[in-house]
């Protein structure tokens, strides 16, 4: 008997030390000095939306549903690079402008804390054509061809400040402004298989 009535009074015990700890305020400072208490505290730091990171840049991307297939994306120092590849063979599609558009609007409109964005896209290899791969170079599957064009913006460019800019037309490639603003640059390759980038 002697064993029960100590098992009870442990229990018992135990349990009023839990009710007076439940019932005791957490006296919790908020840090700047002025003693004040925080009354809730965070178990976790839930992410700042609106910010890209390691954690969620596939996400995002990958949210984007771009019409192209994706290669290569590097995320350093708030600079976004992204390398697009198209197809070796037929014109040139409108939906390559409107995926580097749907790029912009992800790096200045959905998240705050891109400084640079830089695209380039380039052609698959023609089929048939195998690249040479250094080691470490990716599978010739998914090699890139050569370079078509590239876009570097800025959040710094002004035409990014008015909130209400209307979109990128989806061929910038004769619009002048658009190309400046998109700092668009066409190589030879661009040039010989769908004639003069000039304006």
């Amino acid at each position: 008997m002697s064993v029960r009535i100590r098992m009870l009074a442990a229990w018992a015990a135990a349990l009023a030390a839990v009710l007076l700890l439940g019932l005791l305020p957490f006296k919790q400072t908020d840090g700047n000095g002025s003693g004040a208490a925080v009354r809730e505290m965070m178990v976790f730091n839930p992410e700042a939306e609106g910010r890209m990171n390691n954690r969620n840049l596939v996400d995002l991307l990958t949210g984007l549903e771009l019409s192209q297939r994706m290669t290569r994306v590097g995320w350093n120092n708030a600079v976004l690079s992204v390398d697009l590849v198209v197809p070796a063979e037929g014109g040139y599609s409108d939906d390559w402008f409107r995926d580097v558009n749907k790029l912009v609007h992800l790096a200045f409109r959905q998240v705050d804390n891109v400084s640079r964005l830089l695209v380039r896209c380039s052609s698959e290899f023609p089929a048939g054509q195998q690249a040479a791969s250094a080691p470490g170079d990716a599978p010739a599957a998914f090699a890139e061809g050569d370079l078509l064009f590239s876009a570097d913006v800025r959040k710094s460019d002004a035409w990014l400040k008015d909130k209400g800019e209307e979109a990128p037309p989806t061929d910038p490639v004769r619009n002048r402004e658009w190309r400046n603003r998109l700092r668009l640059h066409f190589t030879s390759e661009w040039d010989a298989r769908f004639g003069s980038s000039s304006l």
